[in-house]
């Protein structure tokens, strides 16, 4: 009779825990990357509602400045950007809008665009150090120095509270946000470790006929992140304030390193759990592991079409959806202030809170996530049906979902309803998530010797794209009455990089190991025991 162990293996295999944890794990990263832009919109825009009472002849907005600065109502570092007071009898209702952090837009704009910097520094020197050394032990290392930064930003942000609750206040403005931009450097710069590390892994516990499905499944995390990570954000935020969504998601992503350190193996030939049914499954890859920087061919991957394929799939992608991280909150707000406008004939409009925009940003980022699976799972089932070989099979994925993306983008310029841009936005969002299940696993096809490699340099490259989009929607966008029309600019820029990378991916991918890819195998040679001499002539024949 099989025991507990047996009977959970056989229904939930080795390989598909490794999975599933590297599905947690990327869950975790990329929920974290969508507190950013909401606490970011909190701190530039509280609104207060307060009644107080003041002295009849000492109603003026300096004596309401200074009576909620007396009462810590507002934040002593805080600037007031607006102030509206009503007068009750012998009391005062005032509206307040104020900056919790004195930050201009350069400098958010910065600090949106420091991840980036720092992801493009390291991103190809992550991927040498990861397919040199266990991915799997450097990950998991790396992810708990991430967790670890975002916990210090609140506090390097705001420098704490004081024993009644009150905020204390910082130093200059110019402090925290020199920090707080170093920070997010440091945060890139780890966070550019992760996809070559995860690829290093699934290269020894993916088997082949599961590659398409397995990689999609684990890479469902970088999409259910912001399924997740922003609606809870938006809670914290409304319930905590905006420095809670940094120190839960920094917590979790602890503990998830601990345990990832704890129960995972690099491989199945060191797992201590695997059956040996499910080793003999997965087969390993006999390629040996590059021991030697010069003996990786950096000139056949630096000229190799299929390898810039990839690259400019991945720049398409990472235009588009890093700016969602940062951007789409603030694209929807506007959006909305836009239609308000509208409807009301009036000159302002308050827009969304950041509770309305975490429930809306999760639409997008479910369609995404879905179709990726689904993606993932069409290309398995054409490829095992023998319908197209590999080659055309990512080609037809990839050229379908960025297709769509592409038409979805288009409509978006022409028109302003809140409802259609959010569902336009979603079907465009999911439908690089179809396209993505095709390119990313498509580094596994054509040098799964060097997958971790060519991923590190293509996401450093594609590291541009969201450096750039973050900025450049930054620069074009003037917020107020005339940002819809900055925002037709930059969805005009969008779609004319998208068209040019999915052509690029059409003409020059394939979905064969590429010659310079093939690596010596290791000859694994049984030792046999020495037969016993003989001088029998019959047995010595």
């Amino acid at each position: 009779m099989p025991s507990c162990k047996e009977r959970f293996l056989a229904i939930f295999p080795r390989r598909l825990q490794v999975i599933f944890m590297l599905f947690l794990g990327l869950l975790i990263i990329f929920g974290m990357r969508t507190e950013i832009g909401l606490a970011l919109l909190k701190m530039n825009q509280n609104l207060l509602n307060v009644t107080f009472f003041i002295p009849a002849h000492n109603d003026s907005s300096s004596a309401v400045k200074e009576y909620l600065l007396k009462e810590h109502l507002v934040p002593n570092h805080a600037r007031i950007k607006s102030l509206i007071t009503i007068r009750h009898g012998g009391s005062i209702e005032a509206r307040v809008t104020f900056q919790t952090i004195r930050w201009s837009s350069l400098m958010i704009g910065f600090i949106e665009a420091g991840f980036f910097m720092g992801y493009l520094v390291c991103s190809i020197p992550s991927g040498v150090i990861a397919n040199l050394t266990s991915g799997h032990r450097l990950l998991g290392i790396v992810w708990m120095i991430i967790c670890a930064l975002n916990m210090l930003i609140p506090l390097v942000a705001i420098g704490g509270e004081d024993r009644q609750g009150r905020l204390l206040e910082d130093g200059h403005p110019n402090i925290s946000f020199a920090l707080i931009f170093i920070i997010r450097i440091l945060q890139g710069m780890g966070e550019s470790v992760v996809y070559p590390c995860v690829h290093e892994m699934l290269r020894w516990w993916a088997p082949q006929n599961e590659k398409a499905r397995l990689v999609s499944l684990c890479f469902f995390g970088v999409f259910s992140g912001p399924i997740f990570g922003y609606p809870l954000s938006g809670l914290l935020i409304w319930r905590h304030g905006w420095e809670s969504p940094f120190y839960f998601f920094g917590a979790i992503g602890l503990f998830w390193g601990i345990v990832w350190l704890a129960t995972i193996s690099a491989k199945p030939s060191k797992d201590c759990f695997i059956t040996e049914e499910e080793k003999t499954f997965i087969r390993e890859p006999a390629e040996k592991r590059t021991q030697n920087i010069c003996d990786i061919p950096w000139r056949s991957i630096f000229t190799s079409l299929p390898v810039w394929a990839i690259v400019a799939a991945n720049f398409a992608r990472n235009w588009l959806y890093q700016f969602t991280f940062t951007g789409l909150p603030q694209f929807l707000n506007d959006v909305q202030k836009h239609e308000q406008r509208l409807a009301h004939n009036a000159s302002t409009a308050t827009g969304l809170t950041p509770a309305e925009l975490g429930n809306y940003m999760l639409i997008p980022y479910a369609c995404m996530a879905f179709l990726t699976l689904i993606g993932g799972v069409v290309s398995d089932l054409v490829i095992s049906k023998n319908l197209l070989n590999v080659g055309h099979t990512r080609k037809l994925i990839n050229t379908l979902g960025y297709g769509i993306t592409l038409s979805c983008l288009t409509i978006l310029c022409l028109i302003h309803s809140f409802v259609a841009t959010l569902i336009l936005l979603s079907l465009a969002l999911g439908c690089i998530g179809f396209g993505t299940s095709a390119y990313a696993v498509n580094q596994l096809d054509i040098a799964p010797a060097y997958a971790g490699i060519i991923m590190g340099i293509s996401n450093g490259i594609a590291t541009f794209a969201g450096v750039f989009s973050t900025m450049i929607a930054q620069r074009l966008v003037h917020h107020g009455s005339r940002a819809i029309q900055g925002w037709i600019h930059f969805l005009i820029l969008t779609i004319a990089i998208q068209l040019f990378c999915l052509l690029i991916f059409l003409i020059f991918a394939s979905g064969e190991q590429q010659q310079w890819a093939k690596v010596p195998t290791e000859i694994q040679v049984e030792e046999l025991e020495p037969a016993p001499l003989t001088t029998d002539p019959k047995k010595m024949e």
